[in-house]
């Protein structure tokens, strides 16, 4: 089980690290060639894009996973009556938000790549119910291939259109176009994979489905409002020079933050099956583990982000958007908790109480929103920055809360306690030396945080030992032990 774990997370992670830096070649091309302005709108449309391949499956690729990975001979049934469900709700909602863009927006240009754009999360409703099955089947790298093959040629061709002269309409016109090939695509993947897409309507299986759309519908909906409340307000509230520079930050963040949702989304069908009955020590021990790995990691990369802000922005991005640093240095924060978040809300899926996770989103959203109004008027991008990271922590801690009081009790409050001191410690050793080099700081951070690890025990030597030979590597001291003789 553990192979398989590591496998997927290997595949979603390079998926997910390989996605954003295709997406920023096309970012890049529209900053540098059609100024801050295009890439706001630009990043607007991008926005209710990735809002699109979460809401579009109405929630129900979390119900499937967990079912089809219990019983796997029904992927067929559950990818039909998941997709034909979704589809038949989202396709009203589609008519309405198109014609209301059309009256209500004075932008033209914006407003039809938006309808293009909606218009693409009728495809998404079968993308992300095909993805579920597959990912029941603990077959990440099928679906890691047609994502990255989208992706990536939405950035070539993307990229191309750029540099012809064309603007968003075109771009999101492509999107739309990639979309319809990626559902194909998924079709056929499921049935070289042996999955039979000719099933009988099965009236019961979809009254279950139905039956959790009110509450897996909601979850993702406010979920992307929540993650995605920033861009909304900066959008609504501040010029279409904050929106491109908060953008510009966003980028590098959105690339780091994918590897604890690539894990914890590896982990989900592991835990789906640890949920059964008889299994609640195995499932609790495979938490604790996981939390403990996510947040570990999740520190250096924001000290990276944050600590080298000002020369990742210079190099990427040119002295035009240098500016975006001050927001970076702030945002990466967000990673911390977010993958905390992330982690615990896969326990929450597999015990199946996912209503928990609804209500949570639902505060976290609140705060989000509450944030970003009150900050983003006197402190524009940086605001909404600042307001992100704040309801981020909010939202893990009452995730965490949930899952201790109505799934199982981790046991990880002592590590995050010593964990935060640690990282206190760090970051100000990078935030004191930054002015002098911010290579160096980032460096001297990095040392402090490993060597507080150790130093509170958070990361034992065995543990490490064990990490090492994982790795087929030998710690030095265990060499030493051999050699005395010491078992």
């Amino acid at each position: 089980m553990t192979g398989r774990l590591h496998r997927n997370f290997a595949s979603i992670a390079l998926s997910n690290l390989l996605a954003p830096c295709f997406s920023l070649a096309l970012v890049l091309a529209i900053g540098r060639i059609q100024g801050v302005e295009a890439l706001g709108k630009y990043s607007l449309v991008m926005t209710c894009f990735v809002v699109g391949q979460v809401v579009a499956g109405l929630g129900l690729p979390l119900v499937i996973t967990r079912e089809v990975a219990r019983r796997p001979d029904a992927g067929g049934r559950y990818f039909v009556h998941g997709a034909a469900l979704s589809g038949a709700c989202t396709a009203p909602c589609v008519a309405l938000a198109a014609w209301l863009l059309g009256r209500m927006m004075s932008d033209g240009e914006v407003a039809l790549a938006l309808t293009f754009t909606l218009l693409g999360f009728l495809p998404s409703a079968i993308t992300q119910c095909g993805e579920a099955v597959l990912l029941a089947h603990e077959r990440a790298s099928d679906f890691v291939a047609v994502n990255l093959g989208e992706t990536a040629l939405r950035a070539l061709f993307g990229t191309a259109l750029v540099l012809l002269g064309y603007g968003v309409v075109a771009i999101a016109a492509l999107i739309l176009a990639l979309r319809v090939v990626a559902a194909l695509v998924y079709v056929g993947v499921l049935r070289h994979r042996g999955v039979s897409l000719r099933v009988g309507f099965d009236r019961d299986l979809l009254r279950t489905l139905a039956r959790n759309v009110p509450v897996t519908g909601a979850i993702p909906i406010v979920n992307t409002l929540y993650a995605r409340a920033d861009m909304f307000l900066l959008s609504s509230l501040a010029s279409w020079s904050d929106v491109g520079l908060y953008s510009a930050a966003l980028r590098l963040v959105d690339l780091a933050r994918t590897l604890p949702p690539a894990y914890a989304r590896a982990l989900y069908p592991v835990l789906a099956r640890l949920a059964a009955p008889g299994q609640h020590e195995h499932f609790t021990a495979e938490a604790r583990r996981a939390l403990r790995r996510v947040t570990i990691v999740s520190v250096p990369i924001a000290l990276c982000l944050s600590g080298l802000a000002v020369p990742l922005m210079r190099l990427l991005f040119g002295a035009q958007l240098v500016a975006a640093a001050g927001v970076l240095e702030v945002l990466a924060w967000a990673l911390v908790p977010l993958a905390l978040a992330v982690t615990l809300a896969q326990m929450l899926f597999a015990a199946n109480r996912q209503d928990i996770d609804l209500q949570v989103n639902v505060a976290g959203t609140v705060a989000s929103v509450a944030g970003c109004a009150l900050l983003i008027p006197p402190l524009g991008a940086v605001g909404a920055a600042i307001a992100v990271v704040v309801a981020t922590t909010i939202y893990a801690a009452l995730q965490y809360v949930g899952v201790r009081a109505r799934v199982t009790d981790p046991r990880i409050t002592g590590d995050l306690t010593r964990l935060l001191g640690v990282t206190a410690a760090a970051a100000a050793c990078v935030w004191a030396l930054s002015h002098a080099s911010a290579v160096a700081a980032t460096a001297l951070g990095l040392a402090v945080y490993g060597a507080g690890l150790g130093a509170t025990g958070i990361v034992s030597r065995d543990e490490l030992r064990g990490r090492l030979r994982t790795l087929g590597l030998r710690a030095p001291s265990s060499r030493r032990s051999e050699a005395l003789g010491e078992p």
